[in-house]
């Protein structure tokens, strides 16, 4: 008589046990890489956008991925993908008010944005009919010997902050009415699955020895 004997369940446990070892690693492997994505994103907005905002470029987030569920995610927060989506993907962009506010001869930040706390200060003193202060006029780059005018001027010129001179009215501020057309410009995700898939095997190879040499 001819027997074969195997102790079946300790094969089977050792099967399971190499499982949950796989899981982690691709789990780890995939949550490095989207980490990647991350800590790179910074960098690269920085080469494709006019002067990104620190507010921008720390917007990015990472969820991490489980042995229950091998999916990571990286993507903006919402309050960054509002105005970051229109650089993304194009669009048309509406005033949720009245307007849109866009800058005409007046000194931006070093973002290329007006700062809304200089923009209220220099409403208020138009809508007074007031002269800017010299902290105004110095930060903004606008004379402060002349009066300041908020309104629609009429004769073709759009709603607005002007400034009076004696024969003209110079805009500083314009208030578009209408809706702003953007392209697309940021290619964000293309650039995302690129180099994600120049990570992962990299990634699936540290984590995987890492998981086996952690193996109980």
């Amino acid at each position: 008589m001819i027997t074969v004997s195997h102790n079946l369940s300790q094969f089977i446990a050792q099967l399971k046990r190499q499982a949950r070892q796989e899981q982690f690693a691709v789990a780890l492997a995939l949550t490095r890489t989207a980490q990647a994505v991350r800590d790179e994103t910074p960098a690269y907005l920085d080469r494709v956008l006019d002067r990104p905002t620190p507010f921008s470029k720390r917007g990015i987030f990472v969820q991490r991925a489980t042995a229950q569920k091998l999916e990571a995610v990286v993507g903006f927060k919402d309050a960054q993908a509002a105005y970051l989506e229109l650089q993304e993907e194009g669009g048309t962009r509406r005033p949720k008010r009245r307007s849109i506010v866009l800058p005409a001869r007046i000194k931006l930040n070093q973002y290329g944005n007006i700062p809304r706390a200089e923009l209220r200060r220099l409403y208020d003193r138009a809508k007074n009919d007031k002269r800017a202060t010299p902290a105004l006029k110095k930060r903004l780059g606008i004379s402060s010997k002349v009066d300041l005018f908020v309104g629609d001027p009429g004769e073709g010129l759009p709603p607005g902050i002007y400034k009076r001179l004696p024969d003209a009215l110079v805009p500083l501020v314009v208030f578009h009415e209408g809706p702003v057309r953007y392209r697309p410009r940021m290619g964000w995700r293309r650039w995302t699955l690129r180099l994600a898939g120049d990570r992962i095997a990299g990634e699936w190879l540290k984590a995987r020895a890492q998981a086996q040499a952690t193996a109980r």
